[in-house]
């Protein structure tokens, strides 16, 4: 296989992924963009529905912090902080509390062990892993191959494409997970009256717009992965 086929192959098992990412990431800018000028009825901004679903879940434990940007807000388990950009902190938009309430949903997940939650942390460092190692064995295996035509190239091929299995399984894995964080969030903010029904189909359609760019990415996780595989065995032949 020529370099120039090796890239044609890879155009043509990732460009349906990518468009459908570039879709969803372009979907979620605008639909935070209209949801961010709607603002919630009850006049509450973030820190006021950060308070109200930190008392009533007793997540006092958590730390805040205020960083940079716009869609930039997460959860980090490892310290167990909440970090939202000045927008969803002050922000009285639907699109804010949308936003708090689900990575304050996080927050639940970890204080509950969930068990997708924790394999999830787990499987994120094979995801670390394998897309920081995983790549280069992969593609080193497939140079030995191409020069030396032996089965040690094959073998580095494999264990590459092994390590970079770890993409998907963390790709997979965080799906379900965001979707049962916004669930969490949505029930949250109509439970405690932070939101009325009338404007739930607003934070409903920030949160599923969210989801989507996850479905997006387990699309591209596969898909690169399909790419891998097919190319090992253009390469090397069927595995031994």
């Amino acid at each position: 296989m020529s370099l120039f086929q090796f890239l044609i192959d890879y155009v043509i098992f990732m460009l349906p992924a990518l468009i459908f990412s570039t879709y969803a990431q372009a979907n979620v800018y605008r639909t935070f963009r209209r949801y961010s000028t709607q603002h919630s009825s009850s006049g509450l901004n973030g820190v006021d529905v950060a308070r109200a679903i930190v008392e009533r879940q007793h997540l006092n434990f958590l730390k805040f912090r205020k960083i940079p940007g716009k869609l930039t807000d997460h959860y980090n388990p490892m310290d167990r902080s909440i970090n939202l950009s000045e927008s969803s902190l002050e922000g009285t938009s639907l699109a804010s509390l949308a936003i708090v309430a689900h990575e304050l949903a996080h927050a639940c997940q970890d204080r509950d062990d969930w068990h997708l939650f924790e394999i999830r942390q787990r499987a994120g460092l094979l995801a670390m892993l394998g897309s920081s190692i995983g790549w280069w064995l992969f593609l080193i295996g497939l140079v030995v191959v191409a020069i030396t035509g032996g089965s040690r190239g094959q073998s580095i091929a494999e264990i590459g494409v092994l390590l970079l299995f770890g993409v998907v399984i963390f790709a997979i894995i965080t799906l379900p997970v965001e979707i049962n964080a916004s669930q969490r969030a949505l029930k949250m903010l109509s439970d405690y009256q932070l939101i009325t029904p009338a404007e739930e189909p607003a934070v409903r359609a920030v949160l599923g717009a969210a989801t989507l760019t996850y479905v997006a990415g387990v699309v591209q996780a596969v898909s690169q992965f399909l790419f891998y595989i097919f190319s090992l065995r253009i390469f090397a032949g069927p595995p031994r």
